[in-house]
């Protein structure tokens, strides 16, 4: 009996203290504002400085309105202020819950290790997680906050994964990549089926984003049976998932198209938090729904955050869901160095950007097709396959994407090269067919040679050993084209960078540059994945 009430003393010592911390954080403000105390401000309203000359403080003060209602508040022996004489402050600052979700420490734990191994986020619900009403794929919020989190937490090999819906095959290089199962209609009791449900569990993802209740709402589920879904469908997946996860569940938009609803949209906001305040190890609760109403968003919407349809987020709508729920995840991006013995240098890193095309070559094997992007791969030198999920010139040569750009790019391939073959091998930009293009080739020592080819001129101009090389193991080489500067990377480490002079930039820059891809020299051992080009 003596520890319990300890524990419920130092909870109340814990609540007080919080309030007295958001009374603080007005206080800095409106003395930077104002140059009043943040105790005289509270109690402007009837107690004014006197005019004139006098020079205590106490004049300012009477005596009759220290710690009396819309008074002054007195302090304890401490010098604190009396709990009792605190405000209600709770609209200002946020409570316990929502300052400390453990759940989330499993989220941080693996983003941590974003540059040692692939880091799934899964994300589940209806429509908006779809990406409806964004006017592009790269609008909608899952694939907003998935690029976020892969600039915080890089993959430091120069490629970042696009998101991928389920069923799509996941790469096993470093980085966060995500699986959006978002599915217009959906509600909670069919929020995932059984294939998506083991999909997703394959890639054991560190988090698992859901928001749904939007169409329960809309279609008046009783919000006894929207918890008993959302619970079901957590205990499944609980024994589906490997590895640490932590589910997220998001209070999404009101919808403003619900004129008579059979129960109060706060009802299934109240189902979620307390979903959450049940399982805090596991679970975690974000409210989208509040920032949305701050901004009037089922008033008269003045930010335009809601489509005219009155139920899917427009793209200013989809980038408050992104900065709302960045938010809530505390993410901060770490600092970009490598360690060696007790020598730590900062990395120059290579750019994030857009991505527009990918191919992990997760396929049947046999003729090389088309990448994960949708482009079609052609071949105007050598014979290219796909063996074992990787792609292999079975006789050297190059194979090329058409992407429709040549400049503020950056293209990079994961790359096993043969201990037993000395031909570099790499990754090729502006490319017209065989005959011009410009490439980033690794050699196995580790030797990175930036190479020009057009018209009679074919040499390299540039070449380094960075010394991040893995011998025996997976590479990634980068090509970074920004102009008339070309910059080469390994494994995240800039190797080189060169300036083309007019002649070689007017030899590149012809009609039908705009084709990226694979080169393999002598060599038929070499094999190629996780193969990516974004725009920056």
């Amino acid at each position: 009996m003596t520890r319990e009430t300890e524990t419920n003393a130092q909870s109340a010592q814990s609540d007080d203290e919080v309030k007295r911390r958001g009374i603080l954080r007005i206080g800095t403000l409106i003395s930077a504002l104002t140059g009043l105390s943040a105790v005289s401000a509270v109690g402007a309203s009837s107690a004014q400085a006197a005019p004139g000359a006098q020079t205590s403080p106490d004049a300012y003060v009477p005596v009759a309105e220290k710690g009396s209602p819309s008074g002054v508040a007195t302090l304890d022996g401490k010098a604190k202020i009396l709990p009792i004489q605190i405000p209600d402050l709770s609209g200002m600052y946020a409570s316990k819950s929502e300052v400390k979700q453990p759940s989330l420490g499993k989220l941080h734990a693996a983003l941590a290790q974003s540059k040692s191994g692939p880091v799934c986020l899964a994300f589940a619900g209806s429509s908006s997680v779809a990406g409806s009403n964004a006017t592009s794929a790269d609008k909608g919020f899952v694939n907003l906050l998935n690029a976020d989190i892969q600039a915080a937490y890089p993959s430091g090999t120069g490629t970042e994964h696009f998101v991928v819906t389920t069923g799509a095959a996941l790469s096993t290089a470093p980085g966060v990549q995500s699986i959006n199962a978002g599915v217009g209609g959906r509600v909670a009791s069919n929020i995932l089926n059984t294939t998506e449900r083991s999909h997703i569990a394959a890639a054991n993802p560190s988090a698992l984003f859901v928001m749904i209740g939007s169409n329960d709402w809309f279609k008046g589920v009783p919000p006894a049976e929207y918890r008993a879904s959302i619970e079901t469908f957590i205990a499944d997946m609980k024994i589906r998932i490997n590895t640490p996860c932590v589910y997220i569940l998001c209070h999404a938009f009101r919808r403003a198209d619900v004129a008579s609803p059979a129960y109060p949209y706060s009802h299934y906001k109240e189902v979620l938090q307390a979903i959450s305040a049940a399982d805090p190890q596991n679970v975690a609760f974000i409210d989208v729904e509040a920032v949305g109403e701050v901004n009037g968003l089922s008033a008269e919407d003045p930010l335009n955050l809601l489509d005219m349809d009155m139920v899917h987020p427009t793209d200013a709508g989809h980038a408050v869901i992104k900065d709302t729920v960045l938010e809530a995840l505390h993410l901060r991006p770490p600092v970009a160095v490598i360690s060696s013995g007790t020598t730590r240098t900062a990395v120059t890193a290579p750019p994030a950007g857009h991505p527009i095309a990918l191919d992990y070559f997760a396929r049947a094997d046999g003729d090389i097709g088309s990448a994960l992007s949708g482009q079609a791969w052609s071949t105007p030198s050598g014979t290219w396959v796909v063996g074992s999920g990787k792609a292999r010139a079975s006789t050297s040569g190059t194979v090329l994407l058409d992407i429709g750009e040549s400049d503020d790019l950056y293209i990079s391939t994961a790359m096993l090269l043969s201990t037993t073959e000395p031909a570099a091998a790499g990754v090729i930009a502006r490319a017209v067919g065989d005959t011009s293009r410009v490439g980033a080739f690794l050699d196995p020592t580790g030797l990175v040679n930036l190479w020009i080819k057009y018209g009679t001129f074919n040499a390299a101009v540039a070449g380094a050993t960075p010394g991040s090389y893995r011998a025996s193991a997976m590479n990634i080489i980068g090509l970074k084209i920004k102009g008339n500067t070309i910059t080469t990377y390994l494994n995240g480490v800039q190797a080189s960078s060169y300036t083309l002079n007019s002649r070689e930039s007017g030899g590149l820059n012809i009609a039908g540059n705009t084709n990226v891809g694979l080169r393999s020299g002598l060599s038929t051992l070499h094999k190629f994945d996780s193969f990516a080009v974004q725009s920056i």
